[in-house]
């Protein structure tokens, strides 16, 4: 599996342009998508398929904001990171909590895929 990358024209500082690669973003998968390929490449009927990906979507979210990481074996760890400041006071903590994100930490397998990204030249508007 390679990563598709564009060129983007950019102005630069002082004048001029220069090329940059951008990553191509074709599509967001929605449920129906993720079911059709399910159904696709699995022998699970549609309403199996919608369960599975209602009750995973469920999961994930509980587990996720109640403090769990959540492991899936061929894409990564997905958990809870957040920015703070450190207090004199105990009481005062939960008052500089902020920036709360999901933090995805790739499998090696993942990380080895986007090295070898393939190079796709798009057309560059003047």
């Amino acid at each position: 599996m390679a990563l598709s990358v564009g060129v983007s024209k950019r102005p630069i500082p002082g004048g001029g342009t220069k090329y940059y690669p951008t990553a191509l973003v074709y599509s967001n998968i929605n449920d129906d998508g993720l079911v059709q390929y399910m159904q696709t490449n699995s022998q699970v009927s549609e309403t199996a398929a919608r369960s599975a990906v209602k009750a995973f979507k469920a999961a994930f979210e509980t587990f996720l904001i109640n403090g769990h990481s959540m492991v899936i074996p061929s894409l990564g760890t997905f958990s809870l990171s957040a920015q703070c400041k450190a207090q004199d006071e105990v009481a005062d903590v939960n008052l500089t909590v902020k920036n709360i994100r999901i933090r995805f930490t790739p499998t090696s397998q993942v990380r080895r895929s986007t090295k070898s990204a393939k190079f796709q030249m798009l057309p560059v508007e003047d």
